[in-house]
């Protein structure tokens, strides 16, 4: 013969059983609730295994453009990855554009390519002619000097 017994705590309830035997009922054979772990285990007898209240959840960020480095924004807690796109290393800046990412080469795009949250200032086109110092423009201050403009008589180097 059995019956139904429980251990509690204020973690939670966990259910085992007794068994009558010749020298009386046995002990019960529920488990202590103990905080949930990243075990695959329901610790905390509540029903659930791994859930993102474990003690040991691990952040994870999804990496959306496959660079290797995930959003910050996108932070997520979770005994394991919640999909394939989702990593353990976080910085990314533009989580839209693989070539953005902390440690990137700059490339003259007008972009923080290296997430250090600067843009070079030969980076910037100060006077919106569509050119950047690093593109050619021989000064970026004057709209009306660029590498396509057309060259006038007036002392500047209007085409750079």
């Amino acid at each position: 013969m059995q019956w139904s017994c429980a251990a509690s705590n204020k973690l939670g309830t966990c259910l085992g059983t007794q068994t009558c035997t010749v020298e009386g009922w046995s002990t019960c054979t529920a488990p202590t609730p103990t905080p949930e772990l990243c075990d695959g285990v329901d610790n905390n007898c509540d029903g659930l295994v791994d859930e993102a209240t474990a003690a040991d959840v691990e952040a994870w960020y999804m990496d959306g453009d496959g660079d290797g480095y995930g959003a910050d924004s996108s932070r997520q807690w979770a005994c394991s990855a919640p999909s394939d796109r989702f990593i353990q290393i976080p910085g990314d800046c533009d989580d839209e554009d693989a070539a953005v990412y902390p440690g990137a080469d700059e490339v003259c795009d007008g972009k923080d390519n290296d997430c250090n949250g600067v843009i070079p200032d030969e980076e910037t086109d100060a006077d919106y002619d569509g050119y950047r110092l690093c593109s050619f423009d021989c000064d970026d201050a004057d709209s009306h000097v660029h590498p396509n403009a057309e060259e006038l008589c007036d002392g500047k180097d209007s085409d750079c």
